[in-house]
C-alpha cells in the first residue's frame, strides 16, 4: 500500500479509499478489457495488473 500510497494521486487515493470503506454493498461497474489494457499501459495500472485475472 506504501507504493499505491506514493504513486497514485491523493483524489484518486481518497476515492479508492471510499469505495473500499462504503463495504461489499457498493455498486461497481465492470471495466471493458479496453479499459483495462489503457489502465495497465499507465505507471499506476502497470504494476498492479499482475494481481487481476482478465
Amino acid at each position: 500500500m506504501e507504493r499505491f500510497d506514493r504513486e497514485v494521486p491523493e483524489p484518486a487515493r481518497l476515492a479508492v479509499y471510499g469505495e473500499i470503506a462504503a463495504g461489499r454493498n457498493a455498486y461497481v461497474a465492470p471495466a471493458a478489457p479496453s479499459e483495462i489494457k489503457h489502465f495497465a499501459a499507465t505507471p499506476a495500472g502497470g504494476g498492479r495488473m499482475g494481481y487481476v485475472c482478465i
